[in-house]
């Protein structure tokens, strides 16, 4: 009675499931962008090194000549 009652007042009422994956879905999201991001930023840094190292070399070797 009181469930029909609720129900006719808000069908929306006894969605928890509903509105639990939803929130669960929307945190995956962020920590999924957030990782994306961390492992872009990681990238370039190592890029950057490389490129740094491999400039360094040449004007070693450019010195030694």
């Amino acid at each position: 009675m009181e469930i029909d009652k609720a129900l006719a007042d808000d069908p929306t009422v006894y969605c928890y499931d509903e509105l639990y994956d939803d929130m669960k879905d929307k945190e995956k999201e962020q920590y999924e962008q957030k990782l994306s991001h961390s492992k872009n930023t990681v990238e370039k840094k190592v890029g950057l090194y490389a490129f740094d190292a491999a400039l360094w070399a040449i004007i070693c070797l450019s010195n030694q000549v």
